[in-house]
């Protein structure tokens, strides 16, 4: 009692404002406290958690300073021997009703683990899928059903000393902001592959053997490509990087166990082939002239292509840059694709050891597009196809 008296005074001496906050924090504290044990903690949200207000938000150092009081306020309460003390459900709402009155949106999110003492649960503050304002990290699992949360919270507010684990889930998924959680009890790979793959509204193709492999998993929030490893050894995503997308968009997913070779290129998988020089009625390739040595002069049309281990390097002066696309894809043995329109302006440009990726943002011209294989294991990146004409799927 006396450190809860001696923190009441100082902040009243120092700053009678943030001494009002604390008293208007431990109102809510304790009519959360009391709301809960009266209700049910789904009623009780929706009776205290508070929407966001949307006019004069406040100063990130204003809330800051406001959560610096809440959290002074609880150590000190809960040193204290007031009959009430405070829990993480009754701080996760008034952090969230902090938060709420300074203009940022934030949810209530409650959760469960498995302990050697038994089902622990813990409540918590997340803003666009990340727990915010945690000391530590949080590795429960959200609970989603309005029964499985009385069942949790009111064993946790009696106690929990006779409690008993809530009853296993055998398999639930969710994918939200490139993180997946998942629960699985020996369940088939593949249909778990099949699962995201609608989620993700992209093709996932993998091999019989690792369809054949079978999950148990409880993860919470892990990273997409951390989770794709952890179902199988060897994974493959290939993208396409344009000028709106440089960072890249998934095309497709290809898993494969550790023994496998990797998956067909889109041009091995239709048995394509790509030639250079003219070809006859017969379908054969005929003999072209040998190609004079380019020159190297001050001024004039150049065009020199190198690829070596997946990295580009050309030099090109005066060349169009549907010549200078087609004659990367040419040196790399991929297909080279025009839709639309080109630009018949010639353009310059000089580059060297650069990885496929970074293609269309070398050549200054809209419309370039290329699609790459990007191994999840660390191997250098492969170029699949390069498009010219179309910056879209």
């Amino acid at each position: 009692m006396t450190r809860f008296l001696l923190l009441a005074g100082r902040l009243l001496r120092k700053s009678p404002s943030d001494c009002a906050w604390a008293l208007w924090m431990a109102a809510w504290i304790a009519a959360g406290a009391c709301v809960v044990r009266l209700t049910s903690v789904p009623r009780a949200l929706r009776l205290l958690v508070k929407r966001p207000r949307g006019r004069n938000p406040w100063s990130a150092a204003t809330v800051e300073r406001r959560i610096e009081i809440l959290d002074a306020l609880v150590d000190a309460w809960k040193r204290s021997p007031l009959p009430v003390s405070p829990t993480c459900w009754e701080r996760a709402l008034v952090l969230q009703r902090i938060l709420a009155s300074g203009g940022v949106r934030s949810d209530v999110v409650l959760g469960v683990r498995a302990s050697a003492r038994g089902p622990e649960g813990h409540a918590w503050l997340e803003r666009d899928g990340e727990p915010v304002h945690e000391a530590r990290a949080v590795d429960y699992r959200p609970i989603y059903r309005a029964a499985a949360l009385v069942f949790v919270f009111v064993l946790a507010f009696a106690g929990g000393a006779a409690a008993q684990a809530p009853p296993a889930v055998e398999y639930s998924l969710t994918l939200a902001n490139e993180r997946v959680t998942l629960a699985a009890k020996d369940k088939p790979t593949r249909e778990i592959l099949l699962d995201l793959q609608k989620r993700l509204e992209l093709p996932i193709r993998f091999s019989a053997a690792v369809g054949a492999q079978r999950i148990s998993a409880d993860w919470v929030r892990v990273p997409l490509d951390t989770a794709l490893r952890r179902l199988a050894p060897q994974v493959f995503v290939d993208s396409l990087h344009d000028g709106a997308h440089p960072d890249g968009r998934r095309q497709a997913i290809h898993l494969t166990a550790a023994d496998e070779p990797p998956p067909p290129t889109p041009g091995e998988r239709a048995g394509a082939m790509i030639l250079s020089g003219a070809v006859d009625d017969t379908g054969e390739p005929i003999d072209a002239p040998p190609a004079p040595e380019p020159r190297d002069p001050d001024d004039g049309p150049l065009l020199r292509v190198a690829f070596d281990t997946d990295r580009i390097s050309v030099k090109a002066r005066e060349q169009p840059a549907a010549v200078i696309l087609a004659e990367i894809a040419v040196a790399a043995g991929v297909p080279f694709t025009p839709r639309g329109g080109f630009d018949p302006q010639p353009i310059s440009v000089a580059f060297s050891g650069a990885p496929p990726e970074m293609l269309p943002g070398l050549i200054p011209v809209p419309g370039v597009a290329v699609l790459v294989r990007h191994d999840l294991g660390g191997a250098p990146s492969r170029l699949l196809e390069v498009r010219y004409g179309v910056a879209g799927r």
